[in-house]
């Protein structure tokens, strides 16, 4: 008897330890944010329960986030099967063979038509409008702009406004009236500011904030369909861009050089300035009474304005936030990242996460009353994901990005002019793009 009751329980052993050697963990690489914790919770409570997979987040702060990402592919490390990438990244990582091809999968897996179409493209496609997909939208992102209501609103800051500058005080469409109502708010006397935005040459935030300021103005990063750069990011509309971009320093608190998404949360929360720049990933910090308790119900939300064209249009602009779920080749687990994908792209999953404060990826959803009153900022942010336009894609990106960090900070800080900052981007662009064999 002994004997049987010692290999029964050698056997329930045995078949105990294949069950744990089959229990699938998927691993996944994200920046640190709000809405990467978001897809983190979610997919504990409910994507674990209906599939049985557990899921494991790599939280990378933002400043490490890029060098992480690349060397981790570079090196063919299969420590992540999914990757929470920034587009940027679509062109090194593509290129080298790192990320799985999803073109057909996704057409044959999930609803493809029903994802937000201009998200997707910029999220997962690659090359730019060949039609192939080497991502899905995850965490869409678009910078807004945070302002005091209860200033804009009050009667006699909006005579003030009109008897000054001839017009009514409201939320600015173009850069021109941004501007303005950014003059009129500066009293440093009462330590008060009219803007707190992205000067800063931490990570992207220089380039988030300037770009969308160079492309309404009519200039951009290379010719069109080529990648020519001489005489058009530093054309007389680029220098003209730049110049009013370093010009809003004015109207920034002292000291105001390095500041990025944290600083200007904070500079608003201490009641230094009127309006602020903002990832509308991390709008939260403006409403939420525990991280702005003196006006978190006192603040509005807009898009990034434009400039109006000779023909009277307005160029409106936004630059490309958020990640997508990218496959990573060298994955143990592609039919757990599959799963993974599949879920995260079901209405229902999309609506829950919707119900946390996310921002869906399905056009319904994202035009949906439930989204558009769900946060004060939800508004501004699915106007300006029809103005999103993206940075280089190319594998030379990250390169490229320092570029324009090093000089155009410098031009914010008062090192060097607007016009040497752009000829000197446009310099060592070339360069960079002639090496890559882009030019001749």
């Amino acid at each position: 008897m002994r004997r049987i009751i010692g290999l029964v329980l050698a056997v329930l052993v045995c078949l105990s330890g294949i069950a744990l050697a089959e229990e699938k963990v998927l691993s996944i690489l994200c920046g640190e944010y709000t809405p990467g914790h978001w897809m983190y919770e979610l997919a504990q409570q409910d994507f674990t329960a209906k599939t049985g997979i557990q899921v494991k987040f790599d939280f990378v702060a933002w400043a490490q986030y890029t060098d992480k990402i690349l060397v981790t592919l570079s090196a063919h490390d299969a420590s992540y099967d999914i990757i929470v990438g920034d587009s940027q990244l679509l062109g090194a990582a593509v290129s080298g063979g790192h990320y799985v091809e999803l073109t057909d999968w996704l057409k044959e897996n999930i609803a493809f038509d029903k994802l937000a179409p201009r998200p997707q493209k910029l999220y997962g496609e690659y090359p730019p409008d060949s039609g192939r997909y080497y991502g899905v939208s995850a965490v869409l992102d678009v910078p807004i702009i945070a302002y005091r209501k209860d200033l804009f609103e009050d009667p006699n800051e909006q005579a003030a406004f009109k008897a000054k500058y001839g017009y009514d005080l409201k939320v600015p469409e173009t850069w021109e009236e941004f501007r303005d109502i950014a003059e009129f708010f500066t009293r440093p006397e009462k330590n008060f500011y009219g803007l707190a935005y992205w000067p800063a040459k931490t990570f992207d935030a220089v380039t988030m904030g300037f770009q969308p300021v160079l492309w309404s103005f009519g200039a951009d990063y290379h010719a069109p369909g080529g990648y020519e750069v001489e005489g058009y990011l530093n054309s007389d509309a680029g220098v003209k861009a730049l110049e009013f971009y370093v010009g809003l320093m004015k109207f920034a608190p002292p000291g105001s050089e390095n500041y990025y998404w944290n600083e200007c949360t904070q500079a608003f929360s201490q009641g230094l300035v009127a309006m602020a720049f903002q990832w509308g990933s991390w709008a939260e910090g403006f409403v939420n009474p525990a991280t702005n308790p003196q006006y978190y119900d006192k603040v509005g939300f807009f898009p990034f304005p434009g400039k109006r064209a000779e023909d009277g249009t307005l160029r409106r602009f936004a630059s490309h936030g958020g990640q997508g779920l990218n496959v990573v080749t060298y994955s143990k687990n592609l039919d757990a990242a599959y799963e993974f994908i599949k879920w995260w792209c079901d209405e229902e999953t999309q609506r829950k996460y919707m119900a946390m404060g996310g921002v869906p990826i399905l056009t319904d959803l994202l035009n949906s009353p439930e989204f558009l009153n769900a946060k004060p900022y939800n508004p501004a942010m699915a106007e300006s994901f029809q103005y999103v336009k993206d940075f280089w894609t190319i594998p030379e990106y990250a390169a490229l990005l320092e570029v324009t960090q090093k000089y155009w900070s410098a031009a914010c800080a008062g090192m060097m002019s607007p016009k040497e900052a752009m000829d000197a981007v446009a310099k060592e662009h070339t360069a960079i793009l002639k090496e890559a064999g882009y030019l001749k």
